[in-house]
């Protein structure tokens, strides 16, 4: 009996863990119905250009924002009436101010009179509309080592030019307004050349003076140009022609700006909906690699079921046949008590008989005594618990009756139906069931400290695992850079505790890319991986070891080769590689200590069955290695 429930509790078990794997399975079955398949490394590229997009744009509207905050400060600045300025010239006048030197600049000190040649003056005085004009020669002379010295590129003017011609008042010098005469001399000296009228046609070169146009065509004795501005400077017109074109500008950045927005939304909904499909692909594949286990653990599961309940049916009927067994006993032991209670009773009946009238004599002379002396005494009045058993008319006779009754039903049954056993039973199952409860509390208690254990070990792998790939990480970066290679990587952490790498690699300018992406030639990613695995090798044992290497410089120019042996040499290692070409090796550094050149011809054995390697054209032996 206790074998059989031994077996069946095994087999309760049995079938409970499988139940509890077929569900995990149901999962990953639930979980993967309905994907269709797709291939999940173009997937995961198609987010990378998503990605890619959204860092490009993003790049174009910071410099966008950038250019908006510079535009809001220039309106500001025009709204006080103020002409924003290139960052050269207010650089260089806070210089001046510093330097305690009083200056203009042209722009500020001219006004042209007749909008018409507005734009013509513009273009030629454009080389010194932003010139400094100090005020005395001395200042001049501090302004100008100051100009040398931080390169303005707009010059400095002297401010004591002298002289006056009959040409100056044929020259442009009456279209403009100076609001400070002591510059009227030197800005004569510039225009005193120029005429302003139409040039004749046909055109030809002038003999001393040059014609200027109200457009800004010049002809002069050696060269026919058009001047051009592409902002205005000059006088209280530019702060309107400014303000229209920042305003502008502004217009069309935030036109590019909500554009951008637009732009931005799709990518990122596209980026969910490939992050989905991708996700979507991961639990199809989970579901292939556990197809053919879960068929396994369902056949299992049902086996396990069927031998439980094979179990089950067997258990109930030796129960039953042992229930049987018990009644049968417990009829055969009553029965036997049944006779020899009849036999004793017929003995016995007279002397109990006279023994019961006796005593009921004894009984009946006593009561009349106490009545005799209870009927003698002054009883008190009944208390209220006596008064109401006396209303409701139970005297002693009635409670003992009813007494009687009750002991009555619970000894109801017969003796030979009475469990003897039962109390022992009771207490023995009990202890049974009080030592199961102790050894689950014990059992809670080390589960308890597994899992805390358990959660303290995951706690250390991680912090180690985060701690040594941010060590190799750094040690990569700095390795890479000598290679001109950036290198970075990313740890992700998965739903089962572990942790995922992507690795991103740029290449001089280029902004990285994955490390498999077709953007790296085949040359760039032998040298990542030669990076990263001999860093990892110099990581985790201090370079010890001998290592071949086959054709590391596959696709790599002389330069690269240098670049690349050099880093092999800075490991410590030693290592033997391949070349598939001779052709380079007349380049190499001193990093290559030995040089084996064979032909094509294959190796094999000699006579005593000795490997033989390919016959060598040429053995060298260079920068210190040694032969043997």
């Amino acid at each position: 009996m206790g074998r059989l429930r031994a077996r069946r509790d095994g087999a309760f078990r049995r079938e409970a863990e499988l139940a509890a794997a077929l569900g995990e399975l149901d999962k990953k079955r639930a979980a993967a119905d309905g994907v269709e398949w797709e291939d999940i490394d173009k997937l995961a590229l198609a987010v990378e250009e998503q990605r890619r997009s959204i860092a490009a744009g993003q790049a174009a509207q910071t410099v966008r924002d950038t250019r908006l905050a510079a535009i809001e400060g220039d309106l500001d600045a025009l709204a006080q009436g103020l002409l924003p300025l290139p960052e050269e010239v207010e650089a260089f006048r806070g210089v001046l101010r510093a330097a305690g030197i009083p200056h203009d600049l042209l722009f500020e000190v001219v006004e042209v009179v007749d909008p018409v040649w507005t734009d013509a003056l513009e273009g030629l005085l454009a080389r010194h509309r932003l010139a400094v004009l100090p005020h005395d020669l001395e200042g001049w002379r501090r302004a100008a080592e100051l100009a040398r010295q931080h390169r303005y590129p707009h010059g400095v003017l002297a401010p004591d030019v002298r002289g006056q011609s009959q040409s100056d008042v044929d020259s442009p010098l009456g279209l403009i307004e100076i609001r400070e005469p002591r510059y009227r001399a030197l800005l004569a000296r510039f225009l005193r050349p120029f005429r302003p009228r139409e040039p004749e046609l046909p055109l030809h070169p002038t003999r001393r003076e040059t014609h200027l146009a109200s457009d800004g065509f010049a002809v002069s004795r050696t060269e026919a140009w058009v001047a051009t501005v592409d902002r205005r400077y000059l006088g209280r017109g530019a702060l309107e022609a400014s303000r229209l074109q920042l305003q502008q500008e502004r217009r069309t950045l935030q036109a590019e700006a909500d554009a951008w927005k637009t732009r931005e939304s799709g990518h990122r909904a596209a980026v969910q909906t490939l992050e989905a499909r991708v996700e979507a692909q991961r639990r199809l594949r989970a579901w292939q690699a556990v197809a053919d286990e879960h068929a396994l653990t369902h056949a299992d599961h049902r086996e396990a079921a069927e031998q439980l309940v094979g179990l089950d049916t067997a258990l109930g009927e030796m129960e039953t046949s042992l229930a049987a067994l018990r009644l049968q006993e417990r009829g055969t032991t009553s029965r036997r008590a049944t006779a020899e209670a009849e036999a004793t009773t017929t003995e016995g009946a007279t002397r109990d008989a006279q023994a019961r009238l006796q005593t009921a004599e004894n009984a009946r002379t006593a009561a009349l005594a106490v009545l005799a002396r209870l009927l003698a005494l002054e009883l008190p009045e009944p208390v209220d618990e006596v008064g109401r058993l006396v209303d409701e008319g139970l005297d002693v006779n009635a409670l003992g009756e009813l007494s009687r009754t009750l002991a009555a039903a619970v000894d109801r049954f017969a003796p030979d139906e009475r469990d003897p056993l039962l109390p022992t039973n009771f207490t023995r199952q009990r202890d049974e069931v009080d030592a199961v409860e102790l050894r689950l509390e014990r059992l809670g208690a080390r589960l308890a400290q597994t899992r805390e254990a358990a959660e303290e070990a995951r706690t250390q792998y991680q912090r180690f695992t985060r701690t040594t790939f941010r060590a190799y990480w750094r040690q990569l970066r700095d390795e890479a850079a000598k290679l001109d290679f950036d290198v970075r990587g990313t740890l992700h952490g998965r739903d089962d505790g572990r942790f995922e790498c992507d690795v991103r690699v740029g290449v001089g300018a280029k902004a990285p890319v994955h490390h498999d992406s077709e953007d790296l030639s085949g040359g760039q990613k032998a040298a990542l991986s030669i990076l990263m695995g001999m860093t990892a090798v110099a990581f985790e044992s201090e370079s010890a070891g001998f290592f071949l290497i086959d054709e590391p410089f596959s696709a790599s120019d002389v330069n690269k080769i240098n670049e690349l042996g050099r880093f092999l040499e800075q490991t410590g290692a030693q290592y033997l590689l391949s070349m598939p070409t001779s052709s380079d090796l007349e380049h190499c550094g001193d990093w290559l200590k030995a040089v084996w050149i064979c032909t094509k011809t294959p190796g094999g054995h000699d006579d005593a069955g000795n490997p033989r390697l390919a016959p060598p054209v040429r053995v060298n032996v260079a920068h210190g290695g040694r032969r043997g």
